[in-house]
């Protein structure tokens, strides 16, 4: 094996052993009225808030669509808003997970989409009512993205092991 073809392969490994694992899209796709959502260029993360909020009772519903399996975080915060509740459903309402107020809750999900829902009572104050949901969902690297790494890994130690043997 001449130094070309060692260094081709080189660099075809490094290519396949890092590649990234991304969504093809916002996982946000859907948001109450005066809603706003921030997200990062691989859509790993998402800030989604609604500030402020007329005084009185509101309830906010979010959807969220996955295209793969995800691990997933939420912490969600309130200012001025009394009675608040978040809680993750299944489109159907069937509830997944209530949201504790700023406390990160790990979640494992699968493909689809999924609810999240912001209730709660406004209070009359100089300060608005506002809250934040910050969520979190890396993609689950599936077998075939550890498979790859791993013959990557393997052709590597081949080539090493050649090398040392020939010299």
């Amino acid at each position: 094996m001449n130094l070309t073809s060692t260094l081709k392969t080189l660099a075809a490994t490094a290519v396949f052993a890092a590649a990234p694992v991304a969504f093809a899209s916002s996982f946000v796709t859907g948001q109450p009225v005066g809603g706003s959502v921030v997200t990062d260029a691989s859509n790993t993360w998402a800030i989604l808030s609604r500030a402020p909020v007329a005084k009185g009772p509101f309830g906010d519903v979010w959807t969220l669509t996955f295209s793969s399996a995800v691990n997933f975080s939420a912490d969600v915060s309130a200012i001025k808003v009394s009675g608040f509740s978040a809680g993750l459903f299944d489109t159907d309402w069937s509830e997944i997970a209530m949201l504790p107020v700023d406390e990160a809750t790990p979640l494992s999900l699968g493909a689809g989409s999924y609810l999240l829902s912001v209730t709660g009572t406004a209070v009359k104050s100089v300060v608005p009512s506002t809250y934040t949901v910050s969520i979190s969902a890396a993609p689950v690297p599936e077998p075939e993205t550890y498979a790859l790494f791993a013959a990557g890994l393997g052709i590597v130690g081949f080539v090493a092991s050649r090398r040392r043997r020939d010299h």
